[in-house]
């Protein structure tokens, strides 16, 4: 049994079990929260070639640790379930998914040897900024208060569709000297991306890097180097933060702009220091020689190994798309929805995701109700929706199809929310799905602010039968706009959103 995580969704899947000359007729999926405790779960359809179940997180946190096996049943009974699979909480890949994590006790991860807290690896992760075409890469040591010279920190990988090929990405620091009464860097720290290759040494396997493009910190106060710079054709910045945290940022299309499914597979990180040469005329590295990865008998660097020593297959990072980087689900659209008296259709008012925010400048009555509809490109179920942020409760919610329906009640004037659909299932993912909102009535040309400008634009609109074009300066809902859309702009002038 194996198991892979995405936030709050956990993919599960198993092979065939044997049968016993008596087919499979279905499988028992165990669920627990301790080791060795589960209970039954779910009960999954048989195949004789194995199977596969979606499961969510529904805790409040959604980062519970899971522990699950699995059990095939036949007509002669069930299988000894010994096959117990941990999925604990690894984060989003929005903001990175924990490839690999150090044990604390491991010599590896151990402040107490002789390797610096600012080369001991805890963990690496990857992910998927959203809105950009980039990879992010985390490397996190004990600590960086204090950066080292002539030292590197690496992330290296292959993909599925790039063969043959290993590429990295990583910080570079040059050599040091003497400045007032503390040591300075000659350069500030450099992150970089680019190649690795067999570096051709007889008898040694040695990996040599090939430098595809760098960028550079700008120099801080005497002692101190900057902390950020932005690689080529990024969408971000990369990052040094003093607790150990190294963040870089990186185009998709350096490698190949892998496509979604796509593998990143044996991740792994190394931390190298001691390198020789001259950096104040030279961008590290600067000699040939600190263009080398040793792989074996060097040790004044650790190594967060791809896989543990007794475990297959290696690390790996399934490539998700930076617009589903929360678990694959993205709506087509959502919008507010409200009834003008009797006409009819419903008039709606878009809800973005991302951008602008949607602001609804309708009247929510006296219990301050609204509706939102989200709509995906195909059928979905749901957990629960909730008011995430914001003034206001769920009166009820269903999902019909492709859209999910939600009715709010209590939702206070001049303010933003967020609504959470939990648990959104397609059939293939399982995500939250947050829809922000800004309500503020009378806003009616939506700039987060009630003004003269508002009245002017509904008193232009009176003695009109509201229709697609002018429905948002029926802010009464009548179905027609007169003096009294225009008094209650007016009352509501000066009020803006938070």
């Amino acid at each position: 049994m194996t198991q892979r995580r995405v936030d709050r969704t956990i993919h599960l899947a198993w092979s065939e079990a044997d049968t016993g000359n008596s087919p499979i007729t279905g499988y028992q999926i165990l669920r627990g929260t301790s080791s060795n405790a589960e209970t039954l779960f779910a009960t999954v359809t048989g195949t004789q070639t194995g199977g596969t179940l979606v499961d969510y997180d529904q805790t409040a946190t959604g980062q519970t640790t899971y522990y699950y096996k699995v059990q095939a049943m036949n007509a002669v009974g069930t299988s000894c379930g010994n096959n117990e699979v941990a999925a604990p909480y690894l984060g989003n890949a929005c903001t990175g998914l924990t490839i690999h994590q150090n044990d604390p006790s491991h010599p590896e991860a151990n402040a107490g040897t002789n390797t610096p807290a600012s080369l001991l690896i805890d963990h690496i992760a990857v992910g998927e900024p959203p809105n950009s075409n980039d990879f992010l890469f985390k490397m996190k040591v004990n600590d960086l208060s204090t950066v080292p010279p002539n030292s590197r920190w690496r992330i290296m990988w292959n993909s599925f569709s790039s063969p043959g090929q290993q590429y990295y990405v990583g910080m570079t620091t040059g050599s040091a000297h003497q400045c007032g009464d503390q040591v300075c860097l000659d350069l500030p720290p450099i992150f970089e991306y680019g190649t690795l290759a067999d570096a051709g040494l007889p008898a040694v396997f040695v990996i040599a890097e090939t430098t595809v493009a760098s960028c550079d910190t700008s120099q801080g106060a005497t002692g101190t180097t900057g902390t950020t710079c932005t690689l080529p054709s990024a969408g971000g910045p990369s990052t040094l933060n003093p607790d150990g945290t190294i963040t870089i940022i990186v185009p998709k299309s350096a490698f190949g702009d892998p496509p979604v499914g796509d593998l990143l597979g044996a991740i792994g990180g190394r931390t190298l220091t001691g390198d020789n040469g001259n950096c104040a005329s030279d961008l590290p590295p600067c000699t040939p020689n600190n263009k080398l990865e040793r792989s074996n008998a060097f040790v004044d660097h650790t190594f967060v190994k791809a896989q543990t020593d007794d475990s297959y297959p290696a690390a790996t990072y399934t490539v998700l798309g930076n617009n589903a980087c929360e678990g694959g689900i993205v709506p087509i659209s959502a919008v507010s929805r409200k009834n003008h008296d009797s006409i009819s259709p419903p008039f709606d008012i878009p809800l973005p995701l991302s951008g602008n925010l949607g602001i609804e400048c309708r009247s929510g009555g006296s219990g301050g109700n609204f509706q939102i509809v989200v709509t995906f490109a195909g059928p979905v179920t749901f957990f629960s929706a909730v008011v995430s942020s914001g003034t206001g409760s769920v009166a009820s919610s269903l999902a019909s199809g492709n859209q999910i329906f939600v009715n709010l009640t209590g939702v206070n004037n001049a303010q933003r929310i967020n609504v959470t659909l939990n648990g959104v299932n397609d059939g293939t993912n399982i995500a939250d799905v947050v829809i922000p909102m800004g309500v503020l009535l009378a806003d009616v040309d939506a700039t987060g602010r009630v003004d003269g400008n508002d009245v002017s634009s509904v008193q232009s609109h009176t003695r009109q039968t509201v229709d697609s074009t002018n429905f948002r300066f029926d802010v009464d809902l009548t179905g027609r706009i007169d003096g009294n859309d225009v008094s209650v702009t007016q009352a509501h002038t000066r009020t803006s959103l938070p």
